[in-house]
């Protein structure tokens, strides 16, 4: 397979610093090379993000408008996605999927759909009197109307898929109406199960952006991410659930997010870099 790799080492989505960390942490993993003895790998390098310029902590959007300046950044990389090859991009905060989907839809346009594995859902509406991350909204700007980013025509909550979500990380001021819906405690039980009734109830003409936010994973195997996740995923079960996905051609492209390096980062991006190493085909 023909891979083109990218990555995006952007905080500012979030309150704190670490995630811009991440492609640097892949890179030094030895991502490339490893993918390298299996695959044709087309490494864009990364784009460069101002991550320091508009730091706030000023509602209804915390360091507003970098956000927005990174997204523009992500959408002006030419042929980021290409039919009949698979992207990888390395975050970053989970913020950058709402640019990359961007950029994504501009090459597959309605066929384009979006599956999201990650401990939370982020389609929380943004409220003037809160002070919170662009990370919690990165769904919302892709299908509400909104002051902030105009939304993407056509696109719908309907083609959206949540898996892997702790429900009870979702209140009443998320806007979830059509989004497609597998908690964690269902992939936890039955990973194949789950992942043959997603690709069988996909359109044979998709193609699909899937994000991979690493805080989907329990703390216990995997630390050094943003928020870790004390009731997450096993990574053997992730694992499993990935492999069946990505085999499907109507996989297009893959964003992973949140890494932010502790003290085992390098031992656990090993890790990750393995289990990619299992799942692309």
């Amino acid at each position: 397979m023909k891979l083109r790799i990218i990555g995006v080492p952007s905080n500012v989505g979030a309150l704190n610093r670490g995630t811009e960390l991440g492609p640097s942490y892949f890179r030094n993993g030895k991502l490339i090379e490893t993918l390298q003895r299996e695959h044709e790998v087309i490494d864009l390098g990364d784009i460069k993000i101002d991550n320091e310029s508009y730091r706030h902590n000023h509602g209804p959007i915390r360091n507003w408008p970098a956000p927005l300046l990174m997204w523009d950044e992500v959408g002006k990389v030419d042929e980021l996605f290409k039919e009949h090859e698979f992207t990888i991009v390395i975050g970053g905060g989970c913020s950058i999927l709402t640019g990359v989907f961007r950029n994504f839809f501009k090459v597959y346009g309605k066929k384009a759909e979006l599956l999201s594995i990650d401990h939370h859902i982020d389609m929380k509406v943004p409220f003037s009197e809160q002070c919170v991350g662009a990370t919690a909204f990165t769904l919302y700007f892709l299908t509400h109307k909104n002051q902030w980013v105009s939304p993407i025509e056509g696109f719908t909550n309907k083609k959206i898929t949540a898996m892997g979500f702790d429900p009870e990380t979702i209140d009443e001021s998320y806007s979830l109406e059509g989004v497609n819906m597998y908690e964690k405690a269902l992939i936890a039980s039955h990973p194949e199960k789950i992942a043959k009734a997603y690709l069988s109830a996909l359109p044979d003409t998709s193609r699909v952006l899937l994000h991979l936010d690493l805080d989907v994973i329990r703390d216990q195997e995997l630390s050094s991410v943003y928020m870790p996740s004390p009731n997450g995923l096993e990574f053997s079960t992730l694992t499993k659930l990935l492999k069946h996905i990505c085999h499907d051609t109507r996989i297009a492209g893959m964003v992973i997010t949140e890494f932010s390096p502790k003290s085992s980062a390098e031992k656990e991006v090993e890790k990750i870099i393995e289990m990619l190493r299992e799942i692309i085909h």
